[in-house]
């Protein structure tokens, strides 16, 4: 009898263990994919940072997420209704996050339009966002010119575009090279000059090459001296679009003008919040009184931030020359249809893309598992053909007023194509945000414009005029 006992007092506490071990391997399994869903979860919100905070120019949406964090604290305290797991909310997040972005977007940013006789122009086609482009607007039939700094990657890069294009869709669109680097007037002038008498008249103007040194090098200065970050994605972009109206047959009427701009600029704002809370001084902190005074030869500390009683760490974390210069692609679309009659403008934030940009951060290249996709590839909008919404559209828009309207898009010039798709003033997100013109943005366009305008007819006049007064 005591025998028996033992034997089933053995065995039941064999059975007993066993249950032990598997709920411990339950709750350990249950703890690391709590883990895996909340680090998921931080770097989606963190990678989507870009498109998710223009939700907040909704008041719905901040209506909405006011109503989730009181009925959390609310509902199970004072009323003993329970609320979702934080899992489940957070995945609703990021579903409704990722269909507004994605599928909703994706839905009404492909405008359907032949361009058949069409030219159009893309700066930096050879490569990124550019290279997409500038195979959208080819796959609809346009003759895409891509300019770009090296002829040799120019010339490879067009030839596989035309292959691209004739294997997609069979249309008759052509990719022409030719040579342009925008930190050089001179060849700006030569390139708008070559191309007016190869294509009497442009359509399309996509103003989107771009520079940047990466971490917080000292960059070197263009070749009329600028600060190079502004010379190449401002200045030499402003030339450009100056030099193609004036040499354009029928000039800015029913031309379109995209500027490729960043979620950067909202950034301007903020820093110069700061700085002026800090004791630097209420000046813009990307375009202060002394960089418009240099004409844009002030290069500045390698571009700190002028946190004046913050330390030095903190002032690298924000390279202005970046932020500044694409400040300007938006300050330009405000100001540029203002000067020309018949011109649509409008600029482009593409949110956080993986582009040419995020390929120079080691972060965003890191592989979570070996032979997975990198952190960009996984969480971020690729290059083609998502990357390119706001892009495409801005460029087309005026071209297709009657889809736009049926899908809801109104388009407005001199506004910003926001990573949602819509058409609205480049400031409103600082509006929402309660920091509306803290750095006076509202008197810089039209500053921004002028002081651009001086340089260049300080070029030309060093010059002799331009490349084709000289010429006659």
């Amino acid at each position: 009898s005591r025998s028996r006992s033992s034997s089933r007092s053995s065995s039941g506490g064999g059975g007993g263990g066993a249950a032990r071990a598997i709920m411990g391997l339950g709750t350990f399994f249950g703890r690391l994919f709590s883990l895996a869903f909340f680090t998921y979860a931080a770097l989606y919100f963190w990678l989507r940072a870009g498109d998710t905070i223009h939700f907040l120019r909704y008041p719905e949406f901040t209506q909405l997420i006011m109503v989730i964090v009181v009925a959390n604290y609310v509902l199970p305290r004072f009323i003993g209704i329970p609320v979702p797991d934080l899992k489940l909310q957070l995945l609703i997040g990021m579903l409704t996050s990722y269909y507004y972005l994605d599928v909703h977007t994706a839905a009404r940013s492909f405008p359907p339009i032949d361009l058949s006789g069409k030219v159009a122009v893309v700066t930096g086609g050879n490569s990124g966002i550019g290279r997409a482009t500038a195979v959208a607007l080819a796959e609809r039939n346009a003759t895409v010119v891509i300019a770009c700094r090296n002829d040799r990657l120019c010339q490879v890069a067009a030839e596989e575009m035309e292959r691209e294009v004739a294997d997609s869709v069979g249309g008759t669109g052509k990719v022409v090279p030719m040579r342009l680097d925008l930190a050089d007037l001179a060849i700006v002038d030569y390139f708008s000059l070559m191309l007016a008498r190869q294509y009497p008249r442009v359509d399309i103007l996509v103003n989107n090459a771009g520079y940047h040194l990466g971490g917080l090098k000292q960059e070197p200065a263009s070749r009329q001296g600028l600060e190079r970050s502004f010379a190449t994605m401002h200045v030499g972009h402003f030339a450009l679009t100056e030099w193609l109206i004036r040499r354009n047959e029928g000039g800015a009427e029913g031309v379109v003008v995209m500027n490729v701009a960043s979620g950067m600029h909202h950034m301007c704002q903020w820093i110069t919040a700061v700085q002026g809370v800090t004791g630097g001084g209420w000046d813009d902190a990307c375009m202060p009184a002394r960089f418009f005074k240099s004409k844009f030869k002030d290069v500045g500390p390698k571009g700190y931030a002028g946190f004046k009683h913050l330390p030095m760490f903190v002032r690298k974390l924000s390279d202005l020359r970046y932020m500044r210069a694409k400040l300007a692609n938006v300050l330009h679309t405000i100001e540029l249809p203002k000067r020309h009659k018949g011109l649509h403008v409008t600029a482009a934030d593409l949110g956080f893309v993986s582009s040419n940009i995020t390929a120079g951060h080691k972060l965003l290249q890191a592989e979570l598992v070996e032979g997975m996709p990198t952190l960009d590839q996984f969480f971020m909008r690729q290059t083609a053909p998502h990357g390119i919404r706001p892009v495409l559209l801005g460029a087309l828009l005026p071209l297709v007023k009657p889809w736009a309207k049926s899908v809801g898009i109104k388009s407005k010039n001199g506004a910003l194509i926001d990573p949602i798709g819509n058409a609205v003033y480049p400031f409103s997100l600082e509006k929402a945000t309660g920091l509306k013109d803290v750095g006076g943005q509202k008197k810089l366009a039209k500053k921004l414009y002028d002081v651009s305008a001086a340089i260049l007819a300080d070029f030309e006049a060093s010059r002799g005029g331009s490349l084709d007064e000289r010429m006659d």
